[in-house]
């Protein structure tokens, strides 16, 4: 066996699709704890471009924050949680 495929390790990878709750929350306990809190890949499915998430995490689990933006001329934007919203999550460890 050579070297290299002696060294290589696989990474635990999970998926999730959930969504967002009236909060704008879509939130997950992990089966297993990582060792380290992961990386996160989010994907807003038909999200608009006045949509931003935010991402909390740590090795247990997640919750991901979902805002749309609104503009009003002359004012400082506004922020409303987005119910609804379907999300798709990569988990992957470090």
């Amino acid at each position: 066996l050579s070297p290299y495929l002696k060294s290589f390790q696989l990474k635990r990878q999970e998926t999730y699709t959930g969504t967002t709750n009236a909060s704008g929350i879509y939130a997950v306990t992990f089966g297993s704890a990582y060792p380290v809190t992961p990386n996160m890949q989010v994907n807003l499915i038909s999200g608009t471009n006045k949509e931003t998430w935010i991402v909390t995490s740590s090795t247990t689990g997640f919750s991901i924050y979902v805002q749309t933006r609104v503009d009003v001329l002359g004012l400082l934007p506004t922020y409303n949680n987005v119910s609804g919203r379907t999300v798709d999550v990569l988990v992957t460890a470090k």
